[in-house]
């Protein structure tokens, strides 16, 4: 991993090679073909060094993105005859072969990019299923199935199969092979949006082992997988909790409380037991409790469930019937219905509204719709002899203050804040009652940093001995053929409208993806190189305004037609049109960058 302060000049390089790899392929046809190039610039902006040699003058600039390259005679001559080393003055064949060579050198250099990525070694995600997706949920996978097959083609990562899946039709159904508790089964999912397929990989693999730990004392290692955690409940019977999902070993932990357990890993494909007891930690807290949370809906996470059928401001009434007084409530309606169709009834606007959705599954087997709570300062509930009923508080009652805070005052400040103090108090005022005063109360809990494993999501390197130098030379050869197919595939959905335009990045985009896969490694960058190359390949191919594919198909094809070339004003109007619809992509795709960085789901 590079140091911070390299990673942004290795992304302006890479990028800007891609770039200027492009501009060199107008730049050596035009050559060919005998057009003269006035000026070739490595990069953009005031030249740092330029030097002219015969007709053409060499530039390096101080912006490193790409570089351009200047054709005499770009633009038609009107009456005027173009001469023999103008651009316009050579044959259309000549012209189409100058316009493509750009897209095809892109094209071209993914080929030993891909190479390149798989010899440096990429980490890519184990097949491993932690956290389910919309699609996955509804087909019947679960936490810990390893994905095998798509379609019939066999997948090694994560990453191929979201690819093998996103790039089928959306509506149809594909077979999907996974391996559970030893035996193979093969299920139906759905191909949905793009953004829909992301199921997670197990976050079970151990990322560093404290020195002095537990853990160390009993020999556990870094790299190895953390299968379960087994312990004997109070009755004598065996407990067992595997470790699949984000969070999984911290409900293990706290189910266990400070029982003894055994923590069941996998080194080098053995397994191997540690028998531990964690230490009892002391903190004090002013204890969360949901049922006072009003239940209304602040967010609806986009892929989830919940997307396009509730709204911001939604009041739910009900689940099945069965009535809603609180968030609490809320979450405790879900429980066993994953997968399964429910009714919820919200208030709208003030008008009660029947929502049909189908919570998909969560690790512990219970299910999510995808909201967010909104907030309120009016208590929805309290239990009885619960800790807040003891205090004094009731249904119903409107908090002004809590403790320094009295603007924007929240039902949920009662129990969120920093760290709390052992006898710490909190003034709470009401309105039309009397104030009251919460005091932090002791928990006991396992102390977890005891433990002292740090997890990672499960990985998988094209460094390790089941792919060897000429497995990954042949996977970086294939691999520009299925980029193209998948970047094509996408596009097709993209205009029948089977795929969301949201997905769409620029400059912002590429460059935050560009530096969180530096950061997993330069293996992963030089791939993504890959995908950016290919993709400026097939888009600048397109017959749009503005991009190669303009001035090859609609120009060139204009001039066939017509038998000469198109006239000043229809370039005008060409190149116009061309500009406006770039500009349009680039507030477009900028707007969706932004609100990827802001949702923090980039």
């Amino acid at each position: 991993m590079l140091d911070h302060v390299w990673v942004w000049p290795v992304i302006v390089l890479g990028i800007g090679f891609l770039i200027f790899i492009h501009e060199f392929g107008h730049f050596i046809m035009a050559k060919r073909h005998g057009v003269r190039v006035d000026v070739f610039s490595i990069g953009f902006g005031p030249s740092i060094w330029k030097k002219r040699v015969g007709v053409t003058e060499y530039r390096i600039a101080w912006i490193p993105l790409g570089g351009f390259v200047k054709l005499a005679g770009e633009l038609p001559t009107g009456d005027r005859i173009p001469e023999p080393d103008e651009l316009w003055g050579k044959r259309p064949f000549a012209r189409l072969q100058i316009f493509a060579a750009g897209a095809i050198m892109n094209l071209l250099i993914a080929f030993p990019i891909c190479v390149l990525a798989n010899l440096v070694g990429r980490l890519e995600h184990a097949p491993v299923v932690g956290n389910l997706s919309m699609p996955e949920s509804y087909a019947g996978m679960l936490p810990g199935d390893v994905i095998l097959e798509v379609g019939g083609n066999p997948v090694r990562t994560m990453e191929q199969y979201r690819i093998e899946v996103v790039r089928r039709t959306r509506g149809e159904t594909v077979p999907v092979k996974v391996r559970r508790n030893q035996q193979e089964v093969t299920l139906s999912v759905m191909v949905m949006d793009s953004g829909m397929h992301h199921p997670t990989p197990a976050y079970n693999k151990i990322a560093a082992v404290s020195s002095g730990s537990l853990a160390a004392e009993k020999g556990v290692e870094a790299g190895a997988l953390v299968e379960e955690l087994r312990w004997k409940t109070p009755a004598g019977e065996e407990g067992r909790h595997p470790i699949q999902a984000y969070g999984d070993l911290e409900r293990a932990v706290a189910q266990i409380q400070g029982d003894p357990f055994t923590l069941v890993v996998r080194t080098r494909g053995e397994l191997r037991h540690a028998d531990l007891q964690l230490p009892m930690s002391v903190r004090h807290e002013f204890p969360g409790d949901f049922r006072l949370v009003e239940p209304i809906v602040d967010k609806v996470g986009e892929g989830t469930p919940a997307y396009g059928v509730f709204r911001p401001g939604d009041r739910v009434k009900s689940v099945d019937g069965k009535a809603i007084r609180s968030w609490h409530d809320m979450k405790e309606s879900l429980r066993g219905k994953a997968n399964a169709s429910i009714k919820v009834t919200v208030e709208r606007e003030g008008v009660d509204t029947v929502l049909d959705v189908r919570p998909i599954r969560d690790s512990k087997g219970d299910g999510i719709l995808g909201l967010t709570q909104g907030r309120s300062n009016i208590v929805a509930d309290v239990a009885p002899d619960s800790y807040y009923w003891k205090a004094g508080l009731r249904p119903g009652d409107r908090i002004r203050r809590v403790g320094e805070k009295t603007n924007d005052v929240y039902v949920n400040d009662l129990f969120v804040g920093e760290k709390t103090a052992a006898n710490e108090t909190r003034f709470v005022e009401r309105e039309n009652d009397s104030p009251i005063t919460l005091t932090a109360v002791k928990v006991e809990e396992p102390d977890v940093s005891r433990l002292g494993i740090e997890l990672q999501p499960d990985s998988v390197e094209r460094t390790y001995s089941e792919w060897g130098v000429w497995a990954r030379v042949k996977d970086g050869l294939a691999e520009p053929f299925a980029i193209v197919g998948l970047t094509y595939d996408i596009m097709v959905k993209l205009f029948s409208f089977q795929e969301s335009a949201k997905g769409l990045a620029g400059p912002v985009g590429i460059f935050h993806v560009s530096y969180r896969t530096l950061q997993a490694g330069p293996g992963n960058f030089i791939w993504l190189l890959a995908i950016i190359t290919v993709n400026l390949g097939v888009i600048n191919l397109l017959p749009l305004p503005i991009l190669d594919g303009g001035h090859m198909w609609i120009l060139l094809l204009a001039e066939k037609i017509r038998g000469r070339p198109p006239s000043e004003r229809f370039l005008m109007v060409f190149q116009y049109a061309g500009l406006a619809l770039f500009l349009f992509l680039f507030v477009f795709v900028t707007f969706n960058d932004v609100s990827r960085l802001f949702d923090a789901r980039f």
